[in-house]
């Protein structure tokens, strides 16, 4: 299996390393006393590391259009477009 074969899969690459240097650059600018947790779910902790909580999530979403393409939105937009699923044919 290559890696990155589709556009949709190298966009997802794009996508998570994007996501990966907000995180990283939301890191380095942590307050030590805020968890990591609190960063991501709680809103109001939120507001003062954007960049890491934005960061994470991207890179998320880059890694579910990298590696689950095949198996999770690619039969969800071929549905939308054919009007039926795979199984179906």
């Amino acid at each position: 299996m290559r890696i990155a074969d589709t556009p949709s899969k190298r966009l997802g690459l794009v996508v998570m390393g994007c996501g990966l240097c907000a995180a990283a650059y939301g890191v380095s600018r942590f307050n030590p006393w805020t968890s990591v947790e609190s960063c991501l779910f709680d809103i109001a902790t939120a507001r003062g590391c954007s960049a890491t909580r934005w960061g994470v999530w991207t890179a998320a979403f880059g890694l579910l259009l990298l590696f689950l393409f095949d198996y999770t939105l690619k039969p969800f937009f071929r549905w939308i477009r054919h009007g039926k699923a795979a199984r179906n044919r």
